[in-house]
């Protein structure tokens, strides 16, 4: 059983960081985004996040643009796969300001 929650734990460590790029896709695909409005679970397939089949996934709360994040920005995060670029603890990044600036995006 121990087992079983470690390999879920190392899974599963770093989907703050992937629904992060996803939202900065949505942010700068407007084809993806309606993607990620019609078909949220293959949204996040894209990702990496597999939702198991009985947990129903009806809308994915996508948050605004923020209104201070430049589209050369965007582009740079976008090109970056969706991080930050170095800018950690930065509240346009929303893998940062999910609480993963440590991590190494």
């Amino acid at each position: 059983m121990a087992m079983d929650l470690k390999a879920k734990h190392e899974q599963t460590k770093d989907y703050p960081h992937r629904l992060g790029r996803l939202i900065v896709k949505t942010w700068a695909d407007p084809v993806f985004k309606k993607k990620a409005e019609t078909d949220p679970r293959g949204a996040l397939a894209d990702f990496g996040i597999h939702v198991p089949a009985d947990v129903p996934v009806d809308k994915l709360p996508l948050p605004p643009r923020p209104a201070d994040l430049s589209d050369e920005q965007l582009n740079q995060a976008n090109a970056n796969d969706g991080s930050c670029a170095g800018s950690a603890g930065s509240a346009s990044c929303p893998s940062c300001s999910a609480g993963t600036a440590a991590s190494a995006h």
